[in-house]
């Protein structure tokens, strides 16, 4: 059942909350870039990825209760879901452009598709069918059109990055509409520290230590990553779903937008493309299943 929003002065300061974590979210494309690295960028992938997380998951800790380091089953699947979510995101930021790998993982919305139907004993409707058609056409222009003439290797290989990035994230997602009963925290923090750990063996030797990278890379554990679950969690409580997936999309359309005025990086015609196709399918989506939910609900009998 979907949750009813509150009224007032608690859903204006969810949408503050919401909004707040979507812009601190859509300034992870820019701050991994800003690092500034001589070397192998799949090394300064790994290494970004397992510092923030690192910091992440400290600063989540004290913040997300008692009981929040008890792992199940559930929690702990997510949690590696999670881990490799947030590993191969900051990987593919520094291979590809960062429009591409923010909505090429947006589109994890077509393996959820596939998957809720195994994994969440869901059925698919028409809508969902429509979607997964367009999700595969605008995936097929970034993987396969943008930069096509182009002869850059990494760029493919963060294109593929990113489509694993978006099957985790999927998982994640599975897993965390899973695991209901449990602390939401858990998967997070756990899966945080457990990125940490699969990114140290990249940590040999260490390109980070110059006050550029140490303070782009605090602010991408501390608020990027760590303030942004923070204020999500609590904001999301106080909105509709619909409410919920609008204002937190500002997160994909801003993120090119500061990776320009910071890096000054240009998204091809293509990439353009194919994003605003997966950006329409996944809002229209959002928006007509959290519409089809709550008209549902008077039939199903009762309120949450």
């Amino acid at each position: 059942m979907m949750r009813q929003p509150d009224e007032g002065g608690g859903v204006i300061a969810g949408r503050a909350m919401v909004l707040g974590a979507a812009l601190l979210w859509s300034t992870a494309g820019a701050a991994i870039k800003y690092v500034s690295v001589e070397g192998s960028e799949i090394r300064a992938g790994l290494q970004i990825a397992g510092c923030r997380s690192l910091i992440a998951g400290l600063a989540l800790l004290p913040l997300a209760g008692r009981g929040v380091l008890r792992l199940d089953r559930t929690a702990g699947v997510t949690a590696i879901a999670y881990a490799f979510t947030v590993t191969s995101f900051a990987l593919a930021n520094r291979l590809t452009t960062a429009a591409n790998a923010i909505f090429i993982q947006d589109s994890g919305l077509l393996f959820l598709l596939i998957l809720g139907p195994w994994l969440l004993k869901e059925k698919n409707r028409a809508a969902d069918y429509a979607a997964i058609v367009a999700l595969l056409a605008g995936l097929a222009i970034l993987v396969f059109m943008d930069g096509a003439e182009e002869d850059k290797p990494m760029k493919a290989l963060g294109n593929v990055v990113a489509l694993f990035s978006a099957l985790t994230f999927a998982l994640t997602i599975a897993g965390l509409r899973a695991n209901r009963e449990g602390n939401p925290a858990t998967p997070v923090i756990w899966g945080n520290f457990l990125a940490a750990a699969m990114c140290a063996p990249a940590f040999y030797p260490f390109m980070l230590a110059t006050p550029r990278n140490a303070a782009a890379v605090a602010y991408l554990g501390v608020f990027q990553l760590g303030l942004s679950y923070f204020l999500f969690s609590r904001g999301i409580r106080r909105l509709s779903a619909v409410e919920a997936a609008i204002v937190s999309f500002v997160e994909p359309v801003l993120n090119p937008v500061w990776t320009y005025l910071l890096c000054n990086e240009i998204p091809g015609h293509w990439a353009l493309l194919g994003c605003a196709v997966i950006a329409f399918t996944v809002l229209t989506h959002s928006v007509v299943s959290a519409i089809g939910k709550r008209r549902a609900q008077p039939a199903a009998g009762a309120r949450p």
